[in-house]
């Protein structure tokens, strides 16, 4: 009977090719966006436009079925809420990605116009989780798709 003897390349590639096999890779939002460039495109009389660091803290996000400027949000699937002992609430949100040609992610950050988006192709779910100490508001800590 014959052996089969790998090396640790051949493994290596092996694997890889199995993972291609097994359709796209998930993703997140990336938590903070890097320093933007924003400038005010008119300054009032008497003021001056100037800058201020700003951290930039994944704070929303939504899908939209098709081009961004068609601003057409899908609606979640399913929320699912949880509170523990201490009162905070946690929120996961699910969505079925939409089969619609163009459908995108929409990453959005804090003090900031700019956002992240990306494709869906190939994509079947989204799921965002939120989070709400007690007496607080929400704050988002992750959004990723698979």
């Amino acid at each position: 009977m014959p052996s089969i003897v790998l090396s640790l390349g051949s493994l290596i590639a092996l694997l890889g090719s199995a993972s291609a096999f097994a359709g796209v890779e998930p993703f997140t939002c990336p938590p903070l966006l890097p320093a933007t460039l924003q400038q005010a495109q008119e300054t009032p009389a008497g003021f001056v436009a100037t800058q201020e660091p700003a951290k930039h803290v994944l704070d929303a996000f939504r899908i939209n079925e098709g081009p961004l400027e068609k601003r057409a949000g899908a609606i979640d699937d399913d929320v699912k809420t949880q509170t523990d002992a201490k009162g905070t609430v946690t929120e996961r949100w699910v969505w079925s990605v939409p089969k619609t040609p163009g459908a995108l992610v929409i990453c959005g950050y804090s003090f900031t116009s700019v956002v992240l988006t990306r494709s869906l192709e190939g994509y079947s779910t989204c799921t965002a989780v939120s989070r709400k100490q007690k007496g607080g508001a929400f704050e988002l800590q992750s959004a990723e798709c698979h």
